[in-house]
């Protein structure tokens, strides 16, 4: 668990993943929260979206906006689909005209030449985990380490996920992927 920026964010399950969804206090962090729950991204890589990287049922991340610097594409859940069709509405309504390919997905306080901050969204995020009762621990990367454990308990190979996450090492990816209690026990049994 993660307490005072120490240890690892907590893994939600799915339930729970539809409650901070269902608890996002606007268009736009709701929008934002579905797409880092379904395509593992890291909250700097979501932020720094712009309309152009959405090809119908398709995202890329350009490589100067991730960790990595590699680019990479993924296929996006139907539920993004429809979030980012309905915060298309809101934006073209907020901002008064439809987005260019070059606009932020998530425009900044001042303006179209900048995103939102990752303040605004740590803020929004803590807003919504405590509006939705979930537990303490949870934080920007749970969305990350829900979607990675998640496909490993689907028996998803590592590349895969990591297709998903852009981890260039399993190693590193392995440390995202939480093993439950069942998983424990279930290893233990396997030694009688």
């Amino acid at each position: 668990m993660k307490i005072d920026g120490q240890g690892q964010a907590e893994v939600l399950m799915p339930d729970e993943l539809e409650k901070l969804l269902d608890n996002a206090p606007c268009s736009r962090s709701r929008a934002l929260f579905a797409l880092m729950i379904f395509s593992g991204s890291r909250i700097s890589e979501s932020l720094q979206l712009r309309w152009g990287a959405i090809q119908e049922s398709q995202l890329i991340f350009k490589r100067e906006t991730t960790k990595t610097k590699t680019s990479r594409e993924i296929l996006l859940h139907d539920r993004v689909v429809t979030e980012l069709k309905n915060y298309r509405q809101y934006w073209i309504s907020r901002y008064k005209k439809e987005p260019t390919s070059r606009d932020f997905l998530f425009v900044g306080r001042f303006g179209f030449s900048e995103p939102l901050t990752r303040q605004w969204a740590h803020k929004v995020w803590n807003k919504s985990v405590k509006t939705a009762g979930l537990r303490k621990g949870t934080s920007l990367h749970t969305p990350r380490r829900s979607l990675a454990t998640r496909m490993h308990s689907k028996g998803i190979g590592l590349k895969t996920i990591a297709s998903f996450t852009g981890h260039q090492s399993l190693d590193q990816l392995s440390t995202y992927i939480s093993v439950d209690l069942k998983e424990k026990m279930k290893a233990l049994d396997a030694l009688t």
